[in-house]
């Protein structure tokens, strides 16, 4: 092997070892129901709600809905069992918002 490409090829190689490993995160999905006229919102690694997560966390966050013309609207959460719970008022195309949650890490220790 030519030698100037030895630190790229184990740079690569590196960084292919770090890529394979798969990552593991919980994120806030909104999840619209079949009408669009409610959506479920989850703490999850996938789109259904995880029983094992605390998502009480999820009742501080701040959610706004947009309309096709531009009006932005507030939107209540409410809690729901699992994961919580907003109507969508007529009109609203898209959902966004904000969680200030933090890092953490399985099993409660520090990151």
């Amino acid at each position: 092997m030519d030698v100037r490409l030895r630190p790229i090829v184990i740079t690569l190689a590196g960084w292919a070892a770090v890529l394979a490993v798969p990552a593991r995160a919980h994120f806030v999905f909104v999840v619209p129901d079949d009408r669009g006229l409610r959506a479920e919102v989850v703490f999850s690694e996938s789109l259904d709600a995880d029983p094992d997560v605390d998502d009480a966390p999820l009742e501080t966050m701040v959610l706004e809905g947009r309309s096709h013309d531009g009006r932005i609207s507030p939107l209540r959460v409410r809690a729901r069992g699992t994961g919580c719970v907003i109507d969508l008022p007529g009109g609203v195309t898209s959902v966004g918002g904000r969680l200030d949650y933090g890092v953490m890490t399985r099993g409660g220790t520090e990151p």
